[in-house]
């Protein structure tokens, strides 16, 4: 991902409430997340293996993988339950003219 510009991923309307899905920013995969109306973005891919974290399921405001049910939380990409313990790259949501806006890395808003 080229971090110097922003990637369109998509209108606000394609992301429910309460749901989690892959998108890309250039060649990477990315976990977009709507908590309650707030949009977060990690790095898809689990820290602890190959686990796609869009396959995984939201608990409150946490991620668990799928894979081996480890867990992140959405807001920070910190490492909160074992077998993870090596935090998430977060992405800096941003939304214009309706449409959601990824940006390199940093703490999602």
């Amino acid at each position: 991902m080229d971090d110097s510009k922003p990637y369109d991923v998509g209108a606000v309307d394609d992301f429910a409430s309460g749901c989690v899905v892959q998108v890309f920013a250039g060649d990477s995969a990315v976990a977009l997340y709507n908590l309650d109306g707030s949009l977060f973005a990690t790095s898809d891919a689990c820290t602890h293996g190959s686990g796609s974290l869009s396959e995984g399921s939201i608990c409150g405001e946490e991620i668990e993988c799928a894979m081996h049910m480890g867990r992140f939380a959405i807001r920070t990409g910190k490492a909160t339950g074992a077998p993870c313990v090596v935090d998430l790259r977060t992405f800096r949501v941003q939304i214009q003219a309706g449409r959601v806006l990824l940006h390199g890395g940093g703490t999602a808003t």
